[in-house]
């Protein structure tokens, strides 16, 4: 072996070793983000749901304020752009899409998506308060979690086996 080859090998095992305390470094910070920052940001967002889904069971069963609620919401939504899938959308949808696609037209709809999803599902779940709201999304693991669970199909599963 030449000398320069031992050097080489050398430089080789100070650059490993280095990456590896790097790698360890970055996973430290990451360990530290999730703890702090996301989990504020997530905590945020859970509260933010939270006060949707709180309006919504508010107004849901109230059959003076939710029509015109749900015609008030549905006409600022066109006007913003924000369009839907049926000519009467659910109370959820409209929350939702006021709250998160607000002034945005070309905001991120797949997450707008899975935050109706997921608050369908708590409501069929029975889900009465926020409170509720957050601990049933905290206990699956997360928003993405509720949303996979599938709930709202389940009736149309049950449906299917049945005929």
């Amino acid at each position: 072996m030449s000398k320069s080859n031992v050097q080489m090998s050398a430089l080789s095992t100070q650059s490993l070793e280095q990456a590896l305390k790097s790698v360890k470094a970055i996973s430290a910070d990451r360990s530290k983000w999730e703890k702090t920052e996301f989990a504020t940001a997530s905590d945020m967002l859970y509260s933010l749901l939270g006060k949707v889904y709180d309006l919504y069971m508010t107004h849901k069963d109230d059959a003076d304020v939710s029509p015109a609620l749900k015609k008030q919401l549905k006409d600022d939504a066109t006007k913003s752009g924000i369009t839907f899938r049926s000519n009467n959308p659910h109370l959820i949808d409209l929350l939702v899409k006021g709250v998160f696609a607000g002034d945005q037209v070309s905001g991120d709809y797949k997450r707008i998506s899975s935050y109706i999803r997921v608050l369908k599902i708590a409501d069929q779940e029975g889900k009465s308060t926020s409170a509720e709201l957050m601990k049933f999304i905290k206990e699956l693991g997360g928003l993405e979690e509720v949303r996979r669970s599938n709930s709202v199909d389940k009736p149309k599963q049950d449906m299917k086996k049945v005929l």
